[in-house]
């Protein structure tokens, strides 16, 4: 069967089982020409789930003065390290209640290291740059040794290029642009509105989130071209990171395809850990609590954290 056809049969599936699903949400994040969309500092969003009229799921998110995400072991202890955890709504954790996200359950169980989830749901790589590229971060950690892991996936790749098949938010992405090897420009602003068909799929499919790009007909591909400049994206981040920080290590969790995978490993000299070493601790859309603590337990596991 054609891919196109695998996908609506799938979605067809899944308002047949679940019902049709809604969600609706307080609105915790402000609008930038650059940045997208932003959480609010010191706010605290509700996110609702409905399924056929009934609420299925219910859970917050509260931000902290610097709108980062923070919970209830934020800072339970004096710790002596940070641990930066840079990815979108895995990292952020939607849909997760503020005591089961991934920085949380590390903060619990850690004494070293203080976890921060540098992360806002539907962005990734522009956003990374980005927070290094302000130079804000030194302000706002306040252990100045540790480390950083990154984790990404192929359409957080294709947003480095401002592809329209990523339809987060329904919005358009700048062109993070290389001007020499290695130097990046943000180039283009956030448009927020969406293009017409992104608009439209964004209103009339349900649920939303399995719209695909597929559906909309756009090209969903990574060339190799695109997964090299991508892995000097990650480069300069990282360099960003350590002439900020004293920097321990930097590590890549890579959820994405071996083309991906390869061309990190040849192309940078950040330590990359596949998708297929963590088990299935990823799950299709959004982590679980279950998932989310099986990708804790794997980051102790390999010694990214203790």
């Amino acid at each position: 069967m054609p891919v196109l056809a695998n996908e609506i049969v799938d979605m067809v599936n899944r308002v047949y089982i679940n019902g049709v699903e809604t969600v609706t949400e307080e609105s915790f994040y402000r609008q930038d020409d650059v940045w997208g969309h932003v959480a609010i500092p010191n706010s605290r969003h509700e996110f609702k789930k409905l399924r056929n009229g009934s609420i299925a799921h219910s859970t917050s998110a509260t931000i902290d003065k610097f709108g980062i995400r923070t919970s209830p072991a934020s800072h339970r202890i004096r710790k002596k390290k940070h641990l930066l955890l840079l990815d979108s709504s895995t990292v952020f954790g939607e849909g997760l209640k503020d005591d089961e996200t991934l920085s949380h359950i590390i903060n619990m169980r850690s004494d070293i290291y203080e976890a921060y989830p540098i992360a806002f749901y539907g962005y990734g790589p522009q956003h990374m740059w980005l927070h290094f590229k302000e130079g804000k971060l030194p302000q706002q950690i306040k252990e100045k040794k540790g480390s950083a892991i990154i984790l990404t996936h192929q359409n957080e790749i294709q947003r480095i290029f401002g592809s329209p098949a990523v339809m987060s938010f329904a919005s358009r992405f700048p062109q993070l642009k290389e001007t020499l090897p290695g130097n990046f420009i943000l180039d283009g602003r956030f448009d927020n509105k969406g293009s017409y068909w992104q608009r439209l799929l964004a209103k009339y499919c349900v649920p939303y989130m399995l719209c695909s790009s597929k559906i909309a007909f756009f090209d969903t591909g990574v060339s190799d071209e695109q997964y090299q400049i991508a892995a000097r994206v990650f480069e300069s981040i990282s360099e960003m990171y350590r002439n900020q920080f004293d920097v321990e290590n930097v590590t890549l969790v890579w959820r994405g395809d071996e083309k991906g995978l390869k061309n990190f490993e040849k192309y940078s000299n950040i330590k990359i850990i596949p998708q297929k070493w963590f088990q299935n601790t990823f799950s299709d859309g959004h982590m679980s609590p279950e998932s989310t603590k099986d990708l804790a337990n794997s980051f102790f596991d390999a010694g990214l954290v203790q």
